[in-house]
């Protein structure tokens, strides 16, 4: 152990009650995910998503008050993994590469329930119909681009000279570039995750360029 730094301590069993409830949580999720890549969200109903967990429709109340309810957890337990996934690929040493392995990272974390990328696709239409799950959604959405943000100022640190654009902007951008990408795999399921990295790279390097004095040109200049 190095000298000084506390070991963590390990988190405490859960008692059997919760632990049950955890895992009885976990299996409908994990059916959601399932049923809602192969039939869409409209598709599967509340019995359908518990019978294919295993349990009863009473099962599924005691953890989600609604089928909306069910989607929110979905997002949550999806955004979660992304800012993990995200914030484990930076060391904070190398900016561009760890950029670049980063959004690799992003597209395999997307992918790697069923259909990930289908469904926030799909979340995304669904918030557009529904007005109090698009504010729970743009409310979460929000918290996942200050997470963003976040990674994004410890990168910032490590270039010689800062970018003139606020790290809340390419926060956007790198978002924008991360869901366009989904979105063309979508369209063409060839597309190799290694290319959003390199696209990412690219970026990071443009920005350096931007640090170092380079403008782009103006109409009219």
């Amino acid at each position: 152990m190095v000298s000084g730094v506390t070991a963590p301590r390990a988190s405490a069993p859960l008692p059997a009650r919760e632990r049950r409830k955890a895992e009885t949580r976990a299996a409908l999720l994990d059916a959601a995910f399932e049923l809602c890549a192969e039939r869409g969200l409209d598709g599967p109903s509340i019995d359908d998503i518990a019978a294919h967990a295993g349990f009863t429709k009473g099962a599924f109340y005691a953890n989600f008050a609604s089928k909306q309810d069910l989607f929110m957890a979905m997002i949550d337990e999806r955004f979660t993994a992304v800012t993990e996934a995200l914030g484990g690929a930076v060391a904070g040493n190398d900016p561009v590469n760890e950029a670049a392995a980063a959004a690799i990272r992003f597209i395999e974390t997307v992918n790697s329930v069923p259909g990930g990328a289908t469904l926030f696709f799909q979340f995304v239409a669904f918030a557009g119909r529904h007005e109090e799950f698009k504010r729970r959604f743009d409310e979460r959405y929000g918290e996942l681009h200050v997470r963003v943000v976040e990674i994004l100022r410890r990168w910032s640190d490590e270039f010689d000279e800062r970018p003139e654009l606020p790290v809340e902007q390419v926060a956007t951008m790198v978002s924008a570039m991360g869901n366009g990408f989904l979105l063309e795999q979508q369209i063409d399921p060839s597309l190799r995750d290694e290319l959003h990295g390199t696209m990412l790279a690219i970026f990071f390097r443009g920005l350096q360029a931007v640090s170092a004095g380079w403008e782009p040109e103006r109409e009219g200049s």
